[in-house]
């Protein structure tokens, strides 16, 4: 799943278990919504990892980041079934959409870091960037400013993970 970095383009050819969605935003938004549960994902690793570390103001920090993340998914999500974008049907359809390689989730004994999920985070605000540019093009306003907001939070998130400690 993320232990490989894929290409940040949406592949067609991925083995999905439905029918991807021929639009251009359609792609993006999938794309997106998989990069935060998998962001959401790598959260989870990294809180119960500093709860072993007894790191309680790293804890607390990313226990507020993985609830602002949920609620971010819920956001993309609603306005993707709105705009008739979505197309996943279950969390192992993410894998057909993922981008996001740091994590290292595929291996179950060793979780990501901080500095794994520093580093994703850091891609996914590029992604959301390049998925901007493409929905502003294609006229979905209302989406555009979804990502608008997602960008500024996301960006507010990797400046508060960049100023924890991580370890080499």
């Amino acid at each position: 799943m993320a232990g490989t970095p894929k290409d940040a383009s949406v592949s067609s050819e991925a083995p999905c278990h439905f029918a991807l969605p021929n639009d251009e935003p359609g792609k993006e938004i999938n794309a997106l919504i998989a990069d935060l549960y998998t962001l959401h994902l790598v959260l989870l690793t990294c809180i119960s990892n500093v709860a072993q570390s007894g790191d309680v103001r790293t804890q607390r920090i990313l226990d507020e980041q993985l609830a602002a993340v949920g609620r971010q998914i819920a956001a993309l999500v609603d306005r993707a079934q709105v705009a008739s974008y979505l197309e996943l049907c279950s969390s192992s359809d993410l894998a057909c959409f993922e981008r996001l390689g740091s994590s290292n989730l595929a291996n179950p004994n060793r979780g990501p870091d901080l500095k794994g999920l520093i580093e994703d985070s850091r891609q996914w605000i590029e992604y959301l960037h390049e998925a901007h540019a493409k929905l502003d093009a294609h006229g979905d306003v209302v989406t555009a400013r979804l990502l608008t907001e997602l960008l500024e939070h996301a960006e507010r998130r990797s400046f508060q993970l960049s100023h924890l400690p991580v370890s080499e």
